[in-house]
């Protein structure tokens, strides 16, 4: 992997330790190179006790899949329906830099919603869940 300005935020040793404790999602694209990366896990947040992060590399976000899908949403979908199925979680929760405009969208487009309907959480990031079978029967 090489680590160019996508990994300042998970940089070699963050990312390192992130997927030590947390289940890893690896996607590739269609030329077998790493598209990003996708953390899902268990770490409490009130009542939800399932968290889930994601890492788009550039050369992925805003790729679109053959039959005309996010490459971003897919890969997302898949590996939070997998972990759900594997851990039986019913509920999976993020937390994301406010300034993430694009990133909301895709997390909205998955079935993410604002928890407690709140711009911005008192450490300034937007937490958000996620119904699992609302994701499971889109």
């Amino acid at each position: 992997i090489q680590y160019d300005d996508d990994f300042k935020r998970f940089n070699p040793v963050a990312f390192s330790q992130r997927s030590k404790i947390r289940d890893s999602y690896w996607p590739i694209d269609s030329f077998g190179n790493l598209a990003g990366a996708i953390w899902l896990g268990r770490k409490q947040y009130q009542k939800f006790e399932h968290t889930y992060a994601v890492r788009l590399l550039e050369r992925a976000r805003g790729k679109l899949t053959p039959e005309g899908e996010k490459l971003s949403v897919v890969m997302s979908r898949i590996a939070i329906l997998d972990y759900a199925e594997t851990y039986n979680a019913e509920h999976i929760w993020l937390a994301s830099d406010i300034e993430l405009v694009g990133a909301h969208k895709m997390f909205k487009t998955l079935g993410f919603e604002a928890i407690q309907n709140s711009e911005k959480d008192a450490d300034g990031q937007l937490k958000m869940v996620l119904d699992v079978d609302k994701l499971r029967n889109d």
